[in-house]
């Protein structure tokens, strides 16, 4: 069981899709096939229950079976390795609807097994911090995981006003892994995006704020962007950080310029705990936002597993996947 809750620094938090595993620094999930009729295509999409079913005994439980979309991408023989094994790739997600608490249970046990509900979760992440309706403290991601089987599902809770919860399903199965790259330096700009901004950016300056620590707090970056036809400065970076009493840092606000850099990430709230391992990542995109969980083991400072939530206009769909 891993858990992450505010303060005690043990896990973290989130990961990109198969288009974006790039941004947060993983690569795209492989894996050893099956032989190749396994890996043919499939498409196996269930209709969401809308009633509950009715068991013998009176009491009604929720049939979620199959709510899994499945897609499968394969090679046949004909394109297998020089060593003869055959690679594919799997991608499945599966987004479960809305889940009432009294659904909870049924939930969890119709892809974990019977008494699965009863068990302490796998992963959970706590807000870090207050956020719109969000308190620190509250219960954000709860998720149930078998490592033999490679299937999961969870609940990621919404709040709203006047203390309202949404819980939103998801459930996965786990295919191959992704590669983990460094963080990097977190308080200057990546030299890829400099080398955008000396090519398309005039009259280029930043600047910077620091706490009476010593610690950045803002960072600043403007210059006239020539590919808009702009004549007037603009922000073309922007970067603000949170840091905890203890001297650590909690949060990190980053926002590059969409015109220059696409839309997609074009901003990003990333969370650390108190070892300075990222542990959440909630970034834009235009549909809706990207939730990526990073989950640590104990000490570790690469992730064990990198769960992927593309909320889709009130949709989740998940990604998960082991991380090297």
């Amino acid at each position: 069981m891993i858990r992450n809750k505010s303060g005690n620094g043990i896990i973290g938090v989130g990961f990109l899709c198969l288009m974006l595993l790039m941004t947060a620094g993983c690569g795209q999930p492989q894996k050893n096939a099956e032989p190749a009729s396994v890996a043919a295509e499939q498409d196996n999409v269930a209709q969401e229950s809308e009633e509950p079913s009715q068991k013998a005994d009176g009491s009604l439980f929720y049939d979620y079976s199959g709510m899994i979309n499945r897609h499968v991408y394969g090679r046949n023989s004909d394109s297998a390795d020089a060593d003869g094994d055959s690679t594919y790739q799997m991608q499945s997600y599966g987004w479960a609807g809305d889940i009432a608490e009294e659904e909870r249970s049924a939930f969890i046990d119709a892809f974990l097994g019977e008494g699965a509900s009863e068990h302490p979760p796998f992963y959970e992440y706590y807000a870090e911090e207050p956020v719109s309706y969000n308190e620190e403290g509250d219960l954000q991601l709860e998720l149930y995981y078998d490592e033999q089987t490679g299937v999961g599902c969870g609940i990621r809770y919404v709040r709203g006003k006047e203390n309202a919860v949404a819980g939103k399903g998801f459930a996965f199965d786990t295919h191959g892994t992704v590669g983990w790259r460094e963080q990097g330096d977190l308080f200057s700009v990546d030299e890829e995006f400099m080398a955008e901004v000396n090519e398309w950016v005039t009259d280029f300056e930043d600047s910077y704020e620091y706490d009476e620590a010593g610690r950045l707090v803002h960072y600043l970056g403007t210059g006239v962007l020539e590919l808009t036809g702009d004549t007037k400065s603009s922000e073309i970076f922007v970067m603000d950080f949170i840091w905890r009493e203890d001297g650590t840092l909690l949060r990190k606000y980053s926002y590059c310029n969409s015109f220059l850099f696409g839309t997609t990430g074009s901003s990003a709230y990333d969370y650390f705990d108190n070892r300075q391992r990222m542990t959440y990542r909630d970034t834009y995109i235009t549909h809706g936002s990207l939730d990526y969980y990073y989950i640590y083991d104990d000490d570790g400072t690469v992730p064990v597993y990198v769960l992927l939530l593309d909320n889709d206009l009130g949709k989740w769909f998940p990604t998960f996947a082991v991380c090297e």
